[in-house]
């Protein structure tokens, strides 16, 4: 009886430290050491890092790139880096960029903190909160006469987002939605089951032990589907991007709301909308993401092979024809 009630107090004691040390982890702001040069603007705006690489001379095209859930600009930098366009890059509100630190910000003379990107009205780790900067973005910042919006996964859902906070400025554009999380679709059912039986709770103190033992972080292609160098690099470093892991939860969270509250009318507010589907999908369920696809007739549909959900770093130049950048 003794020993049962000292193996039940040892228990609560662990639990009870787990407990403490995951909320204190997912309040800590984090560290990202890693900076890349980037012949371009940097633009900050509270919480969200913006770059920008003007187009040659007498460029038409503007492309916006959201990145996905624990994703940074990075995610893209291959795919545009010779592509004669105006680049714009948006981070995920509360993650490193990558590309400058917040205590260097000062030191670049292409840095801007301009006053109109500032007071936003939603949660920071929402969809919504950076959908209505997204707005602002392609308000104040693209030149092209053609604008063309690529998001990827959770990004794609920010693009819906935004033509829905701010038709006006949509109206006119191309959205290229890669691997999306779509309305009234799901996640991957495994991924599903995870979070369920306490992998949102877990979460947290997998990130800290990942920071202390990052080979721990296997990527494989069971996985992950096909890897690339490029993939497995941005999959290897995905824990560091997130500021602070509390946002990073949310973000888990609000994308299954936004799944849940969302209708097909957020499809209504583009010119074009081309959904590229991956032909396997680890993170997303493609089933649900299809069915959701399908409920607008404007809709196009361009399906791939030999691919699961990072499209971009997995085949870059399947997303440059769907994006209009190569030849069909």
């Amino acid at each position: 009886m003794f020993g049962t009630v000292l193996f039940l107090l040892l228990a609560v004691a662990i639990a009870y430290t787990l407990h403490r040390y995951r909320d204190k982890w997912i309040n800590q702001t984090q560290i990202y050491s890693e900076t890349t040069p980037f012949a371009g603007e940097y633009y900050q705006l509270e919480n969200t890092d913006i770059i920008k690489r003007p187009g040659p001379e007498h460029c038409d095209t503007t492309v916006i790139c959201f990145p996905g859930f624990m994703e940074n600009q990075h995610y893209f930098m291959e795919l545009y880096q010779d592509e004669p366009v105006e680049f714009i890059a948006v981070n995920n509100a509360d993650y490193f960029s990558g590309f400058v630190a917040d205590t260097q910000i000062k030191q670049y003379q292409n840095t801007y903190q301009p006053e109109w990107g500032q007071h936003n009205p939603y949660p920071v780790g929402t969809i919504e909160h950076d959908a209505h900067l997204l707005g602002q973005v392609i308000e104040h910042l693209a030149t092209g006469s053609r604008v063309i919006v690529h998001g990827h996964s959770r990004g794609g859902a920010v693009l819906l987002e935004t033509g829905r906070q701010h038709p006006r400025l949509t109206a006119n554009i191309t959205a290229v939605l890669e691997a999306p999380v779509l309305p009234q679709a799901r996640i991957n059912p495994t991924m599903e089951r995870m979070l369920r039986s306490g992998g949102h709770y877990l979460f947290p103190l997998w990130m800290a032990l990942l920071r202390r033992a990052p080979g721990l972080n296997i990527v494989s292609e069971k996985a992950y589907g096909p890897l690339t160098p490029r993939k497995r690099e941005l999959l290897e470093k995905s824990h560091l991007f997130p500021k602070h892991y509390r946002t990073a939860l949310l973000n888990m969270k609000n994308i299954r709301e936004w799944q849940r509250r969302s209708g097909y009318s957020v499809y209504d507010h583009y010119k074009e909308i081309r959904i590229v589907m991956p032909e396997k999908d680890s993170i997303l369920c493609r089933h649900a993401m299809n069915a959701s696809a399908t409920q607008r007739g404007h809709v196009k549909i361009i399906e791939t092979r030999g691919t699961d959900h990072f499209i971009s770093v997995e085949q870059p130049e399947t997303m440059k024809k769907a994006l209009g950048l190569s030849p069909a």
